[in-house]
């Protein structure tokens, strides 16, 4: 560690070299550049925007003309209003680090502190300046919260919340942000103190145990406070989700539905939770037609009527009056009455529609859920949170090599003192940021990779159209703008646009049926290669009956000639004093038995060429199969059915081609020993000999053959890929 810490400082030991004013120049200079690229990329997706365009055929099936127009408006509405906000909270923030706000607010709490004889005390200080900046950070940011829910979001039917909705809200985000960034950041400053050379590991592991306590607590206990959860209700759907969860072995302990109608229109789900607890949350808004308060609706409407026949009674029991004051002032307070009744009916058809044209069936809801499962079976949290810690511990070994060094405190007007919040806050705003800019970046690329995998997840259990429907019914429920800059959606999306899983999802398919097709191809391939194999096993077969045959033909051949030779030398030796030898005779005879014993080495030879033949035959065969697979999968990417129908039809020819010329081959070698021993010594050697010539020509010409038709083979791969780009 002390190793680390030492090559960190070396690193940024060129920092010391620099002048204060000049350091801080160059980091504002640095959040600049970056402001301005952003504008750049924002300017772009604006122009994305502004240009007209139709509805792709993708979404023709969910949205029309019109709906693309109202995301449209809606998507230039939020640019702009982004676009004003960031402008201003960038001139904000350099003018008051230009004016020297850090270092008057630090000496302005330590002055506060001293009013109650609180002097020196350094963690009570960096709570003091912590409570005014989240305070004057929650008050400036009220007019714009305010603006985008009650102008932007309403002027598009997504805000739902009401103005003491929102004042409560706010006042306990403040509140809660109060109890958890206080008591986190003064242990934490107490661990730098007193942490010794150490104390960046302490405080990393401080840090990762808050991170899981707070991720623990905060869907059990503080959003609650916040929003709605309930239990889902039995039905189609729950059980759906329970039996997906225990085919895929998803520890599912509960399910809930949170009130996001109450806020805004916009819909989600996700789970959390560690180990074998975990919970799934389903906005209400996400489900076609899900309230919360369907059976708070029931009971109101019974209670509605129940009142209604005790008014009616108590009214037959009332005495008449025929004061015509009287019944002028009842007919006025009843019409107005009807009229609030029927304005609160209406409003709650309106809402009743709402909820059944938005939403997704159950289904697709599924889809979705499976999708997010898919995020957990491929362990994609964990590798999130494995990555966040790693990140964690790395940012803080580089504070703990930088927070000593007097520029960067002098950089930003910090002459006398040194708070350790202060450096906190200097490194990981500004030294860091480019850092953290290209992390960021790393972080959105990852993060649209598994996307793209929980989304494969979901169709290989059977959800691919579900889901595609279900993504193509929320974009159009939140007006998401379909068309987006290559650029900004790179940089900024870390989810893939719906064009983008449509695109992925078409060749995710093709890709699948392609490997069908090959599939079928190789099986094809191997049924014709069994065949040839069976052709070739049966002509081996032939050819050993004949070599059988020949055998017994030379034995029967050489035995008579062995017997005619015995018999004559015996009749020569018996008679050598009445007879004379016929040395012609023996000498013809001897030829005839030299020439057959030749006749049969030449037929051996033949044979044996004939067996390399074959085995050459069948090398090459395997090869050309190998070489179309791999072209197959060369292609694969770009091929579809005609290429692998042809290549399939190319194989066939060239493979009945090749039983053809080894069927000559193997009949003119075989067949010319047979009919020469039959024909005659000299004719037979004739035969052998062109037999043997045959199948050596039998043998070039489907070579040729072979290199020709690969030749086309290839002429019309590359046609096809051509054709293809």
């Amino acid at each position: 560690m002390v190793f680390l810490i030492s090559t960190l400082e070396e690193c940024f030991s060129f920092l010391d070299k620099i002048e204060p004013n000049l350091l801080f120049y160059g980091l504002l200079s640095f959040t600049l550049i970056v402001s301005i690229w952003e504008h750049y990329l924002s300017y772009r997706q604006y122009c994305n925007y502004k240009r007209h365009q139709t509805v792709p055929d993708e979404l023709a099936d969910v949205m029309t003309n019109q709906e693309l127009d109202k995301a449209r408006s809606y998507a230039i509405d939020k640019m702009r209003y982004n676009e004003i906000h960031s402008i201003f909270n960038e001139v904000e923030s350099t003018v008051l680090l230009l004016i020297g706000i850090l270092p008057w607010l630090w000496s302005t709490s330590g002055n506060i502190l001293l009013k109650y004889d609180y002097n020196n005390h350094e963690i009570l200080q960096s709570a003091l300046f912590l409570s005014i900046t989240m305070i004057y950070s929650t008050i400036s940011g009220v007019p714009w919260s305010y603006y985008y829910h009650f102008v932007l979001e309403e002027k598009h039917g997504f805000n739902k919340q009401t103005i003491g909705f929102f004042i409560k809200d706010t006042i306990k985000k403040l509140l809660l942000t109060f109890v958890l960034t206080l008591p986190i950041f003064s242990l934490l400053i107490k661990i730098i103190q007193i942490g010794g050379d150490y104390f960046f590991v302490y405080a990393w592991l401080f840090i990762t145990i808050m991170s899981l306590i707070i991720a623990f607590i905060y869907p059990n206990y503080i959003a609650p406070l916040f929003d709605r959860y309930d239990p889902l209700r039995e039905g189609e759907l729950r059980s759906s989700i329970e039996k997906l969860a225990e085919k895929i072995k998803f520890p599912l302990a509960k399910i809930y539905v949170v009130e996001g109608s109450a806020r805004s229109a916009h819909s989600n789900a996700y789970f959390y939770g560690f180990f074998k607890a975990k919970r799934i949350v389903l906005y209400d808004t996400l489900i076609k037609g899900y309230s919360l308060h369907k059976d708070e609706d029931k009971t109101d409407k019974g209670n509605k009527l129940d009142e209604t026949k005790s008014e009616k009674n108590e009214e037959e029991t009332k005495p008449i009056e025929t004061s015509k004051l009287e019944t002028e002032d009842n007919t006025l307070t009843h019409r107005k009455i009807s009229d609030d009744k029927k304005n609160t009916v209406d409003e709650d058809q309106k809402t009743a529609k709402e909820k059944t044209s938005t939403g997704c069936e159950s289904d697709e809801v599924l889809a979705v859920l499976c999708h997010e499962f898919g995020h957990w079976f491929l362990s994609h949290n964990l590798v999130n949170l494995c990555i966040s810690f790693v990140n964690l511990f790395l940012v803080f070994s580089i504070f703990a090599a930088l927070f000593k060094r007097t520029i960067l405190y002098e950089a930003f007007a910090f002459t006398q003192t040194r708070p350790i919040l202060i450096g906190l806050l200097i490194i990981f705003q500004y030294v860091l940021s480019p850092y953290f800019e290209v992390f960021s970046f790393a972080l959105t690329a990852l993060s649209r990779r598994f996307e793209f995998q929980a989304d494969h997840f979901a169709v290989k259990l059977g959800h691919g159209d579900q889901l595609g429907r279900a993504l193509k019914k929320l974009e159009k429920d939140n007006m998401s703008y379909p068309f987006s800059d290559k650029l900004y959606a790179t940089y900024h999306y870390s989810h893939p646009t719906l064009l983008e899983h449509e695109i992925h999802t078409i060749s995710h398919n093709l890709a699948k049926h392609i490997a069908i097709i090959e599939q079928l191809h190789s099986q094809s391939n191997e049924n014709q290669r069994l065949k040839l194999a069976h052709h070739i096993h049966l002509l081996r077969i032939k050819i050993g009956g004949q070599m059988t045959s020949l055998d017994r033909l030379q034995e029967e051949l050489l035995f008579s000639s062995l017997t005619e030779n015995n018999s004559s030398l015996n009749e020569i030796d018996q008679n050598d004093s009445q007879h004379s030898p016929t040395s012609n005779e023996f000498r013809h005879r001897q030829i005839t038995t030299n020439r057959l014993n030749d006749s049969y080495d030449l037929l051996e030879q033949d044979l044996a060429y004939l067996h390399e033949a074959i085995d050459e035959v069948n090398t090459i065969i395997k090869q050309q199969n190998q070489k179309l697979l791999s072209k197959t999968e060369h292609v694969q990417n770009n091929a579809e059915d005609p290429s692998h129908n042809t290549s399939s039809l190319i194989q066939k020819v060239m493979q009945s081609r090749y039983f053809a010329l080894v069927s000559g081959a193997v009949i003119g070698a075989s067949l010319g020993g047979p009919v020469g021993f039959m024909v005659g010594a000299k004719v037979g050697a004739l035969v052998t000999l062109s037999g043997s010539a045959v199948g050596a020509l039998s043998l070039n010409i489907m070579r040729q053959k072979v290199l020709d038709n690969n030749e086309s083979q290839n002429n019309d791969c590359a046609t096809y890929n051509q054709a293809m780009l």
